[in-house]
């Protein structure tokens, strides 16, 4: 195993070059979130058996030398930099099999993951992205998402890097509206942004006009019709609806914009190449098109295991998703089967009721759950978010988002309660947290009950 060195700042050039740097030391990098608490960091540090730690922060510096790891103090710039040539001149594609990087999953479904990835693996990965998005060395890329993320380390850092496109880097903490100009101001021309992001920003065409805009890849979360018919008037430029994990390095399917219904953009489109995506029932055995069951991905980059356990030598990686894939050879996402509701024996996905509920446009943003229950076994809440202006009218905007529910969802889909709430929980990385029955994650035994369907 490859020396590990840990970085925990704010995006900025210098975090590029210790990247670099110890890369070309052969040093394998352990990225973390600089939001992240510093009880968490540590438990983290100590998993990844970090030897060395850079960091910008003072007591996270003076944790690591009491622990006697070798460290060192950074000073980050507060401001939007350009990436400057000489950076560039210090990358070389590497595609060995040695570990290059450690990303931690999310926290959105639990425990954070350490996940090891190969200079293969990102590398490859960061290629067909290049494609797919047509990134060259005339692109302007800007990059206000942690480097400490997948998507934007693999999706943007290292397509950059491999390109030469020009990139500027935005630290963690500037607002999004803030970042919004920005794009404006330096002619971007790729962004990549989180649907929740979208909502909660409400963008006035009127006042953003972008002028070399071409593409906004969605990732990070379901594209629903709204957040699409959003993304199209605001941004006026191609949207690119994707799926990919950590574990798989990032994009594993695509959607590219058309002129087809806006049905059709509801998929996660089709396989990268080298990528295959098939449906498998509780069991392992293959579904048919159309058939709904557990999404299973087979690609050339998959990640090497987990910083605390060893993945066994398969050829593929069981996602945890649920979905189905279409006529059309597009993959449809229904939902995370440990996200799965089971209430009076019927399986039911937040998601679906999260979506109807985002695209009536009578909220903002909500979160749908499970609450224990003699009766049911589980009951459904709702908690969701109001647009300001809607505030005063939230006991009719109450009976209206019932009423949507009754019209779009089967009876027992419908919440058993609804909840309005000033401000939903988010992890560090934009996403809404979601919530669990206590003592139900990823609990194989509570998904059997019910297989029907599946």
């Amino acid at each position: 195993m490859n020396r590990r060195v840990a970085i925990i700042a704010d995006n900025s050039i210098k975090y590029v070059e210790k990247v670099l740097w110890a890369w070309k030391n052969g040093y394998s990098v352990v990225l973390l979130d600089s939001r992240i608490p510093h009880l968490k960091c540590v438990e983290l540090l100590k998993d990844s058996n970090v030897e060395e730690v850079i960091t910008d922060n003072i007591e996270l510096y003076q944790f690591a030398k009491e622990q006697h790891m070798i460290t060192a103090l950074i000073d980050n710039s507060k401001k939007v930099c350009k990436l400057p040539q000489y950076v560039y001149s210090q990358y070389y594609c590497n595609e060995s099999d040695k570990e290059a990087i450690v990303l931690f999953s999310s926290g959105t479904t639990g425990r954070n993951k350490g996940i090891s990835l190969s200079h293969y693996s990102i590398t490859t990965s960061a290629k067909k992205i290049m494609k797919i998005k047509n990134v060259n060395e005339s692109s302007v890329l800007y990059i206000y998402k942690t480097f400490a993320h997948c998507a934007s380390f693999i999706g943007e850092l290292m397509v950059a890097l491999i390109s030469h496109a020009q990139m500027y880097i935005s630290p963690i903490s500037t607002i999004m509206r803030k970042n919004i100009s920005n794009m404006i101001k330096y002619d971007v021309t790729h962004i990549s942004i989180n649907p929740t992001i979208i909502s909660l920003l409400n963008l006035d065409h009127k006042y953003y006009k972008f002028k070399k805009l071409e593409m906004v890849t969605c990732s990070g979360a379901i594209l629903s019709k709204k957040m699409y018919c959003l993304s199209k008037k605001y941004f006026n430029c191609k949207i690119i609806n994707s799926y990919g994990l950590t574990e798989t390095s990032a994009m594993v399917t695509v959607k590219v914009d058309s002129e087809k219904s806006i049905n059709e953009i509801m998929s996660v489109g089709k396989p990268l190449e080298n990528i295959k995506v098939t449906i498998h029932d509780i069991h392992g055995k293959e579904k048919e098109v159309g058939e709904k069951g557990y999404i299973r991905i087979y690609s050339d980059t998959i990640y090497d295991g987990y910083i605390t356990k060893e993945r066994e030598k398969k050829k593929y990686f069981d996602t945890n998703d649920v979905g189905y894939i279409g006529e059309n050879g597009e993959l449809y996402i229904i939902g995370r089967k440990d996200r799965m509701i089971i209430s009076g024996a019927h399986n039911i996905f937040p998601e679906t009721i999260e979506n109807i509920l985002i695209d009536s446009g009578l909220v903002r943003e909500c979160i749908v759950y499970a609450q224990k229950d003699e009766i049911y076994g589980q009951k459904i809440i709702c908690e969701y978010t109001l647009n300001k202006k809607e505030k005063k009218n939230s006991y009719e905007i109450k009976n209206s988002i019932y009423s949507i529910c009754q019209k779009k969802l089967a009876k027992y889909e419908i919440p058993h309660k609804f909840v309005e709430k000033e401000k939903l929980e988010q992890t560090y990385s934009g996403k809404l947290k979601v919530k669990f029955i206590e003592g139900e994650i990823n609990d194989k035994k509570h998904l059997a009950i019910n297989k029907s369907g599946f």
